[in-house]
């Protein structure tokens, strides 16, 4: 696996860059793929069997999403595990708050 790079939109880390970055094949299960797809805001165009030979870092799951192994060097996502949804701040947004006297 050498060489993957992280779809998820906006992260640009590579397991060439990174090393020691676990990277995550998207699930074979349609509907967990299409639940990464949409959490990633990114490969959303492509076919679930497309998204199969695509991969998310490790940054964008929360810790009790892995299964460790017994050294705790190799781990695994777990099958029902999906990566945090991304959130696009808009900076320079008007505040809601009435911020006048």
């Amino acid at each position: 696996m050498p060489g993957n790079k992280c779809q998820y939109f906006n992260c640009l880390k590579n397991t060439v860059k990174y090393l020691g970055l676990s990277m995550f094949r998207f699930p074979k299960d349609r509907t967990i793929s299409e639940i990464w797809a949409i959490n990633s805001a990114s490969l959303l165009s492509l076919d679930v069997e497309k998204l199969y030979s695509r991969y998310l870092c490790q940054e964008h799951f929360c810790p009790d999403d892995f299964i460790y192994a017994y050294d705790k060097k190799k781990k695994k996502l777990k099958p029902k595990a999906v990566p945090f949804k991304f959130n696009l701040v808009v900076e320079n947004q008007p505040s809601t708050s009435s911020g006048t006297k």
